[in-house]
């Protein structure tokens, strides 16, 4: 990504793609919010699972007389259509975030570049006595986390805040 280049999104952009993902969540259809450990405890579909699903249905519809009168093939039938479908859905997503992801890690990573850029040349500057720079560079300074002791000062930034 050449920093030069850079297209950022408009206003109307992000206007536009808010618009889109409220329509898709509202196309969605939703069943009742899960916690964490509704979500574990239930019994999931998955790749290796779907052929026997598949053929489940397929000898329902065959073997009507073995299917149980409380079983209704056809919304499972609908409910398989639906999972599809929302897999589908879901790896175009997947596709998106990656490209999402991609995308913000290229420009955070440039702009840390500069920003690298500008703190070691105020560094220098400071070193030959600039006051200006000196002042930069040690607020710089006291911003700039790497290393074993980020994650120290981090935190101390964050209680400083308070």
């Amino acid at each position: 990504m050449e920093h030069k280049n850079v297209r950022l999104l408009s206003a109307s952009d992000m206007a536009v793609m808010s618009q889109c993902f409220s329509q898709i969540r509202q196309l969605v259809p939703t069943t009742t919010k899960l916690n964490a450990s509704e979500r574990r405890s239930l019994f999931k579909l998955s790749d290796n699972r779907i052929e026997f699903v598949e053929h489940a249905f397929q000898k329902m519809k065959s073997n009507p007389s073995l299917v149980p009168s409380y079983l209704d093939v056809t919304s499972a039938q609908r409910l398989l259509h639906l999972y599809n479908q929302l897999n589908e859905i879901g790896a175009e997503l997947q596709k998106l975030q990656e490209q999402i992801e991609n995308t913000k890690l290229q420009a955070g990573n440039q702009a840390l570049v500069l920003s690298k850029m500008f703190y070691h040349q105020t560094k220098n500057a400071a070193t030959l006595g600039l006051k200006d720079a000196k002042d930069i560079s040690t607020e710089l300074h006291s911003l700039y986390t790497v290393g074993r002791n980020a994650k120290v000062k981090m935190k101390k930034r964050e209680e400083n805040k308070k």
